[in-house]
Order: C-alpha cells, then sequence, then structure tokens
C-alpha cells in the first residue's frame, strides 16, 4: 500500500502544478531540495511532477511560438493577395497563385481549429 504524502510534500505539489514559469518552477525545486524533512520517496514523487511541468512549460512556449508563426504568415499572405487584387500590375495568375498561398496557410489554421484564436491575434496584431 502507498504512503500518503505528508502535508508539506502536497502544498509543494500545488505550487508545481501552480507555476505559469520556468522561474517559478526553479525556485521551487531549489526549495524542495534544501527541504531535509521530505521523505526519499515524497522528494523523488516532486522531482518527477517538477520535470512533467517543465515539460508542459516548453511545449506551451513552443506552441505558442508556433501559432504566432502561422498567424504572421496567414496575415502576410493576405496582405500580399489584397494588395496584389486591388492593383493593376499583376496578372489574374499572379493574383491567383497569391490567393492560393494565403488558402494553404489559412487550412492550417482551420484544420487546427484556432480561426478564434487567429481572429484575436488579428485584433491586436492590425
Amino acid at each position: 500500500m502507498a504512503k500518503r504524502m505528508s502535508r508539506k510534500a502536497q502544498v509543494y505539489l500545488t505550487k508545481i502544478k501552480a507555476a505559469s514559469n520556468e522561474y517559478d518552477l526553479k525556485g521551487i525545486e531549489i526549495t524542495i531540495k534544501k527541504d531535509t524533512a521530505l521523505e526519499w520517496p515524497e522528494f523523488m514523487k516532486l522531482n518527477s511532477a517538477i520535470e512533467e511541468k517543465r515539460v508542459g512549460l516548453r511545449t506551451d512556449q513552443e506552441s505558442a511560438k508556433l501559432k504566432e508563426l502561422v498567424f504572421f504568415r496567414a496575415k502576410t499572405e493576405l496582405d500580399g493577395y489584397l494588395m496584389m487584387k486591388d492593383g493593376e500590375r499583376y496578372t489574374k495568375e499572379e493574383t491567383e497563385h497569391q490567393r492560393e498561398r494565403f488558402c494553404s496557410i489559412y487550412q492550417i489554421i482551420e484544420e487546427a481549429e484556432l480561426e478564434d484564436e487567429y481572429d484575436a491575434w488579428k485584433q491586436v496584431n492590425a
């Protein structure tokens, strides 16, 4: 039968789960490593929780960077299409090719179900 975690270890676990960035997580990790009152199984469980949280934070950052990249590219392709559509110096084929470029990147946004986030991003980055 697994032994329950001490109240102190449960508090640490709650703080780990609530950490919103690597800096906060590192502070919690240092505090845990200095805490001599923790039993070894608790210490190991808390270290595992820290690593899981660290991976989660990195994944969130990478996802945000990827969204930013896709949203920026969609806006750039749309701006290019609108400029070409309203200009007289582009052929119909060139304009259609630019429209297809925008549609391709926007399809990714649709398939990821990010249309609302993209619309909000456009408002902020107009």
